[in-house]
């Protein structure tokens, strides 16, 4: 099954039957990482899958092919963005930019960057159906709980 796989990497529906053969119950997706790319259609930001060769949202591909197996569907969201101007980059403690000179009187407006930030989670929640599992990836130092509003 796996050199069927490398052959055909890009095809969803065959992930999700090879999951089921392998006993999986559920599966989770990195829908943004980090970098800030998104995987979705999101209408917050021009960085996405959409708007490259790929030219699909590879995450409906993805909700739809595991369901059709019966798989219960999880998405993984990093809370952290590099790529997103309000997000804190010189100083922070491990943003690629911390230690770059050219970003250290950068203005930046955090509470715009959670705004977009749970917009996203918001778009995640409400266009693909039921999620079974919202995997939030990564706090640290002081970049914790309700410095994301996550009561809200």
């Amino acid at each position: 099954m796996l050199l069927k796989l490398r052959k055909k990497i890009d095809d969803p529906k065959e992930w999700a039957q090879i999951a089921k053969a392998a006993g999986h119950k559920y599966a989770v997706l990195t829908t943004k990482h980090h970098d800030g790319f998104c995987l979705f259609d999101s209408q917050l930001t021009e960085y996405k899958a959409t708007n490259t060769q790929a030219g699909r949202d590879l995450v409906r591909e993805y909700v739809d092919a595991f369901r059709a197996e019966g798989i219960k569907i999880g998405f993984y969201y990093s809370i952290i963005d590099w790529y997103h101007e309000h997000y804190p980059a010189f100083g922070d403690r491990i943003h690629p930019m911390r230690d770059h000179e050219g970003f250290r009187d950068k203005t930046f407006e955090f509470d715009r960057y959670v705004a977009y930030m749970h917009g996203q989670v918001h778009e995640l929640l409400t266009q693909y159906g039921e999620i079974d599992v919202m995997w939030f990836d990564f706090s640290y130092d002081d970049m914790t709980g309700e410095r994301w509003k996550a009561s809200d």
